[in-house]
């Protein structure tokens, strides 16, 4: 009873999107990139 009560609960969770951190990533890998072609140009 118990495997089937975890099994029913762990199909019942829904996917979190954060969006400000979504974002947030999205502009650090931006820097990261232009970072790495200032390094790139600075070679």
């Amino acid at each position: 009873m118990a495997l089937l009560s975890l099994s029913v609960t762990s199909k019942a969770q829904w996917a979190v999107i954060d969006p400000t951190n979504l974002a947030q990533g999205i502009v650090n890998s931006a820097n990261e990139i232009v970072q790495t072609s200032t390094t790139a140009q600075n070679m």
